[in-house]
Protein backbone atom coordinates (compact mmCIF):
# COMPACT_ATOMS: atom_id res chain seq x y z
CA UNK A 1 0.00 0.00 0.00
CA UNK A 2 2.44 2.49 0.86
CA UNK A 3 4.23 1.67 -2.55
CA UNK A 4 0.98 2.81 -4.51
CA UNK A 5 1.20 6.41 -1.99
CA UNK A 6 4.77 6.70 -3.20
CA UNK A 7 4.12 5.75 -6.60
CA UNK A 8 1.38 8.03 -7.24
CA UNK A 9 2.88 10.77 -5.16
CA UNK A 10 5.83 10.64 -7.22
CA UNK A 11 4.25 10.63 -10.43
CA UNK A 12 1.94 13.17 -9.62
CA UNK A 13 4.71 15.65 -9.07
CA UNK A 14 6.30 14.32 -12.26
CA UNK A 15 2.97 15.52 -14.13
CA UNK A 16 3.47 18.93 -12.00
CA UNK A 17 6.49 19.09 -13.28
CA UNK A 18 5.55 18.69 -16.85
CA UNK A 19 2.52 21.38 -16.62
CA UNK A 20 4.87 23.81 -15.20
CA UNK A 21 6.64 23.35 -18.81
CA UNK A 22 3.87 24.23 -20.12
CA UNK A 23 1.98 26.93 -18.20
CA UNK A 24 5.16 29.03 -17.60
CA UNK A 25 5.87 32.13 -19.23
CA UNK A 26 9.32 32.80 -18.43
CA UNK A 27 12.03 29.79 -20.13
CA UNK A 28 14.11 29.56 -16.79
CA UNK A 29 10.77 28.47 -14.56
CA UNK A 30 9.89 26.30 -16.92
CA UNK A 31 13.43 24.73 -17.22
CA UNK A 32 13.19 24.42 -13.45
CA UNK A 33 9.73 23.11 -13.78
CA UNK A 34 11.36 20.35 -16.57
CA UNK A 35 14.04 19.54 -13.61
CA UNK A 36 11.24 18.55 -11.26
CA UNK A 37 9.98 16.66 -13.52
CA UNK A 38 13.12 14.57 -14.44
CA UNK A 39 14.07 14.40 -10.48
CA UNK A 40 10.49 12.91 -9.97
CA UNK A 41 11.49 10.41 -12.95
CA UNK A 42 14.72 9.50 -11.05
CA UNK A 43 12.54 8.94 -8.05
CA UNK A 44 10.43 6.84 -9.90
CA UNK A 45 12.88 4.61 -11.22
CA UNK A 46 14.65 4.29 -7.52
CA UNK A 47 11.57 3.26 -5.78
CA UNK A 48 11.29 0.50 -9.14
CA UNK A 49 14.89 -0.35 -7.61
CA UNK A 50 16.50 0.19 -11.17
CA UNK A 51 19.21 1.97 -9.39
CA UNK A 52 21.09 2.44 -12.39
CA UNK A 53 18.59 3.63 -14.32
CA UNK A 54 17.84 6.51 -11.69
CA UNK A 55 21.49 7.26 -11.18
CA UNK A 56 21.59 7.83 -15.07
CA UNK A 57 18.75 10.31 -15.07
CA UNK A 58 19.61 12.45 -12.82
CA UNK A 59 23.32 12.74 -14.22
CA UNK A 60 22.45 12.58 -17.78
CA UNK A 61 19.37 14.61 -18.21
CA UNK A 62 18.46 16.41 -14.79
CA UNK A 63 22.42 17.27 -14.38
CA UNK A 64 23.98 17.91 -18.45
CA UNK A 65 21.56 18.22 -20.18
CA UNK A 66 19.45 20.95 -18.19
CA UNK A 67 22.71 22.80 -17.50
CA UNK A 68 23.13 23.19 -21.28
CA UNK A 69 19.06 24.14 -22.09
CA UNK A 70 19.85 26.62 -18.95
CA UNK A 71 23.12 27.51 -20.41
CA UNK A 72 21.21 28.30 -23.78
CA UNK A 73 18.60 30.07 -22.29
CA UNK A 74 20.67 32.41 -20.87
CA UNK A 75 23.13 33.15 -24.05
CA UNK A 76 20.13 33.79 -25.77
CA UNK A 77 18.95 36.15 -23.19
CA UNK A 78 15.62 34.98 -23.54
CA UNK A 79 12.99 37.33 -20.84
CA UNK A 80 9.41 35.36 -21.95
CA UNK A 81 7.71 34.46 -24.28
CA UNK A 82 5.48 37.12 -26.00
CA UNK A 83 1.75 36.98 -25.26
CA UNK A 84 -0.71 36.68 -28.65
CA UNK A 85 -4.57 36.99 -29.01
CA UNK A 86 -5.98 33.18 -29.38
CA UNK A 87 -9.21 32.30 -30.41
CA UNK A 88 -11.22 30.86 -28.02
CA UNK A 89 -13.41 28.29 -29.99
CA UNK A 90 -9.97 26.98 -31.29
CA UNK A 91 -8.47 26.50 -28.20
CA UNK A 92 -11.64 24.71 -26.32
CA UNK A 93 -11.37 22.42 -29.58
CA UNK A 94 -8.09 21.71 -29.38
CA UNK A 95 -8.05 21.45 -25.52
CA UNK A 96 -11.32 19.03 -25.96
CA UNK A 97 -9.71 16.80 -28.56
CA UNK A 98 -6.28 16.85 -26.65
CA UNK A 99 -8.09 15.45 -23.14
CA UNK A 100 -10.19 12.83 -25.57
CA UNK A 101 -6.68 11.81 -27.32
CA UNK A 102 -5.13 10.82 -23.63
CA UNK A 103 -8.87 10.09 -21.98
CA UNK A 104 -9.95 7.35 -24.30
CA UNK A 105 -7.48 4.70 -23.76
CA UNK A 106 -8.18 5.01 -20.22
CA UNK A 107 -11.49 4.97 -20.77
CA UNK A 108 -11.25 1.73 -22.89
CA UNK A 109 -9.18 -0.22 -20.14
CA UNK A 110 -11.66 0.53 -17.43
CA UNK A 111 -14.34 -1.59 -19.79
CA UNK A 112 -12.16 -4.44 -20.46
CA UNK A 113 -10.69 -7.11 -19.43
CA UNK A 114 -7.01 -7.16 -19.57
CA UNK A 115 -4.57 -9.66 -18.21
CA UNK A 116 -1.27 -8.73 -18.19
CA UNK A 117 1.40 -10.71 -19.92
CA UNK A 118 4.05 -12.89 -18.02
CA UNK A 119 7.27 -10.74 -17.16
CA UNK A 120 9.99 -12.22 -19.11
CA UNK A 121 12.75 -10.06 -17.45
CA UNK A 122 13.54 -11.11 -14.08
CA UNK A 123 14.36 -8.33 -10.79
CA UNK A 124 17.47 -8.64 -10.65
CA UNK A 125 18.60 -8.03 -14.46
CA UNK A 126 16.15 -5.45 -14.98
CA UNK A 127 17.67 -1.97 -15.04
CA UNK A 128 21.22 -2.91 -14.20
CA UNK A 129 24.50 -1.55 -15.35
CA UNK A 130 25.05 -5.33 -16.48
CA UNK A 131 21.99 -5.62 -18.33
CA UNK A 132 21.38 -2.02 -19.99
CA UNK A 133 25.21 -2.37 -21.08
CA UNK A 134 25.39 -5.79 -22.29
CA UNK A 135 22.48 -4.90 -24.70
CA UNK A 136 23.88 -1.47 -25.70
CA UNK A 137 27.05 -3.13 -26.83
CA UNK A 138 25.19 -5.93 -28.61
CA UNK A 139 22.22 -5.20 -30.27
CA UNK A 140 22.36 -1.77 -30.25
CA UNK A 141 25.67 -0.76 -31.11
CA UNK A 142 25.23 0.45 -34.08
CA UNK A 143 22.52 2.70 -33.05
CA UNK A 144 24.72 3.82 -30.02
CA UNK A 145 27.66 4.69 -32.34
CA UNK A 146 25.92 6.40 -34.50
CA UNK A 147 24.38 8.84 -31.75
CA UNK A 148 27.55 9.25 -30.72
CA UNK A 149 28.75 10.51 -34.28
CA UNK A 150 25.38 12.61 -34.27
CA UNK A 151 26.49 14.08 -30.84
CA UNK A 152 30.16 14.96 -31.87
CA UNK A 153 28.63 16.58 -35.61
CA UNK A 154 26.45 18.45 -33.62
CA UNK A 155 29.34 19.36 -31.06
CA UNK A 156 31.48 20.69 -33.77
CA UNK A 157 28.62 22.66 -35.76
CA UNK A 158 27.72 24.75 -32.32
CA UNK A 159 31.48 25.45 -32.18
CA UNK A 160 32.10 26.72 -35.52
CA UNK A 161 28.48 28.69 -34.63
CA UNK A 162 29.72 30.46 -31.88
CA UNK A 163 33.13 31.09 -33.69
CA UNK A 164 31.23 33.05 -36.17
CA UNK A 165 28.93 34.62 -34.16
CA UNK A 166 31.96 36.07 -32.22
CA UNK A 167 33.75 37.20 -34.96
CA UNK A 168 30.64 39.10 -36.29
CA UNK A 169 30.44 40.60 -33.02
CA UNK A 170 34.20 41.08 -32.36
CA UNK A 171 34.10 43.22 -36.53
CA UNK A 172 30.83 44.99 -35.28
CA UNK A 173 33.26 46.66 -32.17
CA UNK A 174 36.07 47.11 -34.31
CA UNK A 175 33.95 49.08 -36.75
CA UNK A 176 32.32 51.44 -33.75
CA UNK A 177 28.88 50.30 -34.11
Amino acid sequence: MLNVIVFCGLSLLALTGALGVVVFKNPVNAAFSLILSLLAVAALFASLQTDFLAIAQVIVYAGAIMVMVLFVIMLLNIRSLPTRKVNAFLMSVGAALTSLTFVSPLIYLLFVDFEGAPAKITRQEFGSAEAIGTRLFTEYLVAFESATLLLLAALVAAGMITRRVKAGIELDSQLGN
